[in-house]
């Protein structure tokens, strides 16, 4: 969104306020990356493993990112980069949609079972 704001935009208000509803967004983000990883390690001992195979492909994504937009910026300009970088987003949100992940919900149910019939 601060991409499109940057090319239609001088307002700097408007861009701060959006810059800051990012950083919010970024921190529920890394919330729910947590409790994710904890869910899916569940007694497993790899949540530490989960946490850094998230945080490589996080960085993998912010590096390319950084890369190529530096890159057009030098060859083209700031008016085409920013509209690349910003359709470029629809690839890993198609891809998070297109993984099939287990269902947590009846992992922990079962979980809380054994435990009901343990204790």
């Amino acid at each position: 969104l601060i991409s499109v704001l940057v090319n239609f935009t001088d307002n700097l208000w408007a861009i701060g306020s959006t810059n800051l509803l990012d950083g919010i967004g970024v921190g529920c983000l890394d919330l729910m990356l947590a409790l994710y990883s904890h869910l899916l390690s569940r007694q497993t001992g790899h949540y530490n493993l989960n946490m850094a195979v998230i945080a490589t492909g996080i960085q993998l994504g912010e590096s390319f990112s950084a890369l190529l937009g530096g890159a057009l910026a030098t060859e083209k300009s700031y008016e085409f980069a920013f509209p690349v970088l910003a359709v470029m987003t629809v690839f890993p949100i198609a891809f998070t949609f297109g993984i099939s992940t287990p269902s947590l919900y009846s992992q922990v149910k079962k979980d809380e079972a054994e435990m009901v019939v343990n204790a």
